[in-house]
């Protein structure tokens, strides 16, 4: 996330990252599956660009992410190098992508810490954590909806591959996955990044 006054990041030839701030001038929306910011920078074109727009009636962040890089594939160069990078916000926003919200996701063999009793052993902040829900339903939920946000994610990298593939380029691309880092899911009663 960048905030609307940060600059582009400068050396890119396309750029195209998530606003964050707040909603009153219909903007930006926070964390919201189908509406939300991008900065564009192309060319000589900076603006911030709403959706969802005629382009992504149906925007999610995602999909949207998916598809700019998919056109980006579509003008790169098949002479030289070029790089792109896809950062999702998945599995981090409010919900799945419509065509998942009842996907059915793997069986969950919960460790020995879910919804931990005795937490006396833990350090101050995490016993003392506001992050400490006890309910496990949500547990299973938050789980659930990740595991179905990560579809659109795999449907994303099946597209890029594809797309890698038909230009005969797989052979000689490098694909590096990352992430940021996980969530509880009712380890020690927590829920979030702790």
């Amino acid at each position: 996330y960048v905030r609307r006054d940060d600059a582009v990041a400068p050396g890119w030839d396309e750029f195209f990252v998530r606003l964050w701030g707040d909603s009153t001038d219909k903007t930006t929306t926070g964390n919201g599956t189908t509406e939300f910011t991008l900065r564009e920078r192309f060319g000589d074109r900076d603006e911030v660009v709403a959706y969802p727009n005629p382009e992504f009636p149906n925007a999610y962040a995602t999909s949207v992410f998916g598809t700019k890089a998919q056109q980006f594939l579509e003008r790169a160069p098949d002479d030289k190098p070029f790089a792109l990078f896809v950062w999702t916000i998945a599995p981090n926003t409010r919900g799945p992508e419509a065509a998942y919200a009842d996907a059915p996701v793997p069986t969950w063999n919960k460790p020995p810490s879910f919804m931990e009793r005795d937490m006396s052993d833990k350090p101050s902040e995490i016993r003392n954590s506001s992050q400490i829900v006890p309910d496990p339903e949500f547990h299973q939920s938050l789980r659930s909806d990740q595991f179905r946000q990560l579809m659109t994610v795999d449907d994303m990298v099946e597209t890029i591959l594809s797309d890698l593939d038909s230009r005969g380029l797989r052979d000689d691309t490098w694909g590096v996955f990352t992430s940021d880092n996980g969530r509880f899911w009712g380890e020690h009663r927590l829920k979030g990044k702790v």
